[in-house]
């Protein structure tokens, strides 16, 4: 491969969501620090770039930003079916169906239940 393309690990997300746009932070979480507060702060960004540093040390995102990437509405939708759509499949080709299981410590963490899937 001619380009030297970098890669992440990620275990954790921000997700910021406007009239035009999605703005997505990937992050490396990190073992919290034991002087760190324990109330989560509130996020207003006027850039990705702030929004990502702000994210950190939030439910959403916990951890070290690793790649911020920005998309329209439209695509950020089509890329939620395509996953959608292929890890069903994966759960069907490699688990029988049954659901790959998400600890519900993740889920409260993310604001969802198991009837957003």
């Amino acid at each position: 491969m001619a380009e030297n393309i970098p890669e992440y690990y990620i275990d954790g997300f921000g997700l910021r969501a406007l009239p035009f746009g999605v703005t997505l932070v990937l992050s490396k979480t990190m073992a919290p620090l034991p002087d760190e507060p324990k109330e989560k702060p509130v996020v207003e960004a006027t850039s990705a770039i702030e929004f990502a540093e702000q994210m950190v040390g939030t439910e959403s995102l916990d951890g070290r930003p690793q790649c911020v990437i920005r998309m329209s509405i439209v695509e950020a939708k089509l890329l939620a079916m395509a996953l959608r759509n292929r890890i069903k499949l994966n759960e069907l080709e490699n688990f029988g169906g049954d659901l790959v299981p998400v600890p519900p410590g993740a889920l409260k963490a993310a604001k969802l239940t198991l009837d957003d899937w």
